[in-house]
């Protein structure tokens, strides 16, 4: 172990906390959010805006940092390109400080499992919002257009008879 890896190994200590912490509070506003999604609750969807965007802004910064701490890593003769390479060259050494690498090295690996887990929902609830969106566009399409639909294929002079029109939606019916 090199003499300033006790110290970088701090830093990534700290880095790793603010990262589960910021994971652990993003997969809660995610279960918030699917349930919402869940119960069409738009009123709740819209309370989780801010929440969510301080918390993207909140990993973003700490992507920076971890960008930080890989590059002062490469100054000190320890060139990484991932969390997990920089604890590898770090570690080395016998005893209490390599336990403490290994320790360090589960963690970022914890860590990448659940950001990727984080990013499946987050695809997952994007498609599930989307889907909906569509939906709710085609009924109102169908609504405002008396539950017919525009044909496709028409010809010119042609037009379509008011009347003429699904019986979900008509309202004679």
């Amino acid at each position: 172990m090199t003499a300033e890896a006790p110290d970088m190994l701090d830093d990534l200590q700290k880095l790793l906390d603010d990262l589960e912490q910021a994971q652990e509070e993003l997969r809660s506003l995610y279960a918030q959010k699917r349930e919402a999604l869940r119960s069409a609750r738009s009123d709740q969807l819209a309370k989780l805006i801010n929440p969510e965007r301080v918390l993207v802004h909140r990993l973003r910064e700490l992507v920076k940092q971890r960008q930080r701490l890989l590059q002062q890593a490469a100054r000190r003769g320890c060139a990484a390109a991932s969390l997990e390479r920089l604890v590898d060259q770090l570690a080395g050494g016998t005893g209490s400080a390599d336990e403490r690498a290994r320790d360090l090295k589960a963690r970022v690996r914890a860590l990448h499992d659940g950001a990727v887990r984080l990013r499946q929902e987050s695809w997952v609830q994007w498609i599930v919002a989307h889907r909906a969106f569509q939906h709710q566009t085609e009924l109102l399409e169908l609504i405002a257009r008396g539950g017919g639909t525009e044909p496709v294929y028409q010809d010119q002079g042609q037009t379509q008879v008011p009347g003429e029109g699904g019986a979900l939606l008509d309202h004679a019916v």
